[in-house]
């Protein structure tokens, strides 16, 4: 089961995988215009905006990654979008109105 596969897994390990997850989804989605939704935690949300954007060099460690619920509090909607012409992904500031009890 998931569980005891990944029981052992190191954060970064756990950043990879989750890129390789998001990057086999993108994959199967080749044609313009495409929405996809990912509804995760902020772990993951952290994991996959850093691969969507190629920052991936500095994966957090133990205390930062309990703390990445700071950087996307609970009922955050994050909105990436990907530019065709270079290959690149960015943030869309104001995708959607806020919906944090935070604001």
């Amino acid at each position: 089961d998931l569980k005891t596969k990944y029981k052992n897994e190191t954060i970064e390990e756990y950043y990879k995988r989750t890129g390789d997850v998001i990057g086999s989804i993108l994959s199967r989605h080749t044609k313009s215009p495409c929405n996809i939704l990912f509804v995760v935690h902020a772990p993951t949300l952290d994991a996959g905006s850093r691969f969507l954007t190629k920052k991936t060099a500095n994966v957090p460690d133990v205390n930062n990654l309990k703390q990445v619920g700071v950087h996307y509090p609970f009922g955050s909607v994050v909105a990436l979008e990907e530019n065709k012409s270079d290959n690149t992904w960015k943030l869309m500031h104001c995708a959607l109105p806020s919906i944090s009890f935070l604001d």
